[in-house]
């Protein structure tokens, strides 16, 4: 088609002919109509591959991007980029990439391997954690099961609580204290309830932590997002929660501690 047939659909369209109209009449497809008619001009356009000119890379930007990396080793060409457009608009990720691949600095230096933390064998030491419980049905709010298992029994002590505060999970371990064989380490979790080495302020203590200093037993916590080193606790928990909790209807927090004792 030429460009004075698409000018005169263009034409028609506005006169008020219906796209269906114009296909027949011209003999093209309805949807080559509306393509016509979106088109801002009537100039012919070529249908071969496109061809865009790659971005030419001065020295001054390719040892800009490299001195940028050797700040940061730890950063992508995807981060190098992100930062790179806040002062050079054009900066892309693909550029940067050529530059740090050109320099063989596409890879990231290997990292430290960390350290494995020994864990504490023996018998004469305790498990401690704290567990969400499921709610109750009607009832507003939620409630925390504190738990204390010595590895030489394996006799668990159990209490349920309000969460929140350190000072409960001292309590049960000072109630517990007189029931239980001796201990000398006491093994839980980085949780808020008795630690905060992971918290804003890790120099900081909680009541646990005061408590069990007062008694001289180590606090061993282990490491984060390791449970297996807390594993026969956790694995009671998830007993516990399984076939009792999740079992059992209870009407109000009252029932469920007379229940669980």
């Amino acid at each position: 088609m030429t460009s004075g047939q698409r000018a005169r659909v263009q034409h028609l369209h506005r006169a008020g002919m219906s796209q269906s109209a114009l296909a027949r009449q011209v003999g093209v497809h309805r949807r080559t109509i509306q393509r016509w008619i979106a088109r801002p001009d009537t100039a012919d356009r070529t249908g071969g591959l496109r061809t865009h000119g790659r971005r030419v890379v001065t020295d001054v930007y390719r040892d800009a991007v490299i001195a940028e990396w050797q700040a940061h080793p730890r950063h992508g060409p995807k981060r190098s980029a992100q930062d790179w457009r806040l002062r050079v608009p054009t900066a892309n990720t693909a550029t940067v990439w050529r530059i740090l691949h050109a320099a063989g600095l596409t890879r990231c230096p290997p990292q430290k391997k960390r350290q494995r933390r020994p864990i504490p064998v023996g018998r004469h030491r305790v498990q401690l954690d704290i567990q969400e419980l499921p709610a109750i049905r009607g009832s507003r709010g939620r409630e925390d099961t504190i738990r204390l298992i010595p590895l030489r029994t394996r006799m668990k002590s159990t209490e349920i609580h309000p969460p929140g505060a350190s000072r409960r999970s001292a309590g049960v371990l000072r109630r517990a204290i007189g029931r239980l064989p001796p201990f000398h380490l006491a093994g839980t979790d980085t949780a808020m309830g008795v630690t905060m080495a992971h918290a804003p302020h890790p120099e900081r203590r909680t009541a646990f932590e005061r408590t069990v200093a007062d008694m001289g037993v180590r606090h061993w916590r282990i490491t984060p997002r390791s449970p297996w080193q807390n594993g026969i606790i956790e694995r009671s928990n998830r007993t516990d929660t399984a076939e009792w909790f999740h079992q059992q209807e209870c009407s109000c927090s009252d029932h469920r501690r007379y229940g669980h004792r």
